[in-house]
């Protein structure tokens, strides 16, 4: 039993771990995909257009 809670919570905590990964990944590549602006310059930008 105790080894299947290390197991399980070590699981969770990877899977965290590559969420917030894929999240950073993601963010970047939308950054990339705009012409490298910021979060708060797209935001800028999409509210005045």
């Amino acid at each position: 039993m105790k080894t299947w809670t290390y197991f399980r919570e070590g699981f969770v905590g990877s899977f965290e771990l590559a969420a917030a990964i894929v999240m950073a990944v993601v963010r970047v590549a939308a950054d990339f995909l705009n012409g490298g602006a910021g979060p708060r310059d797209r935001h800028r930008s999409a509210s005045h257009s």
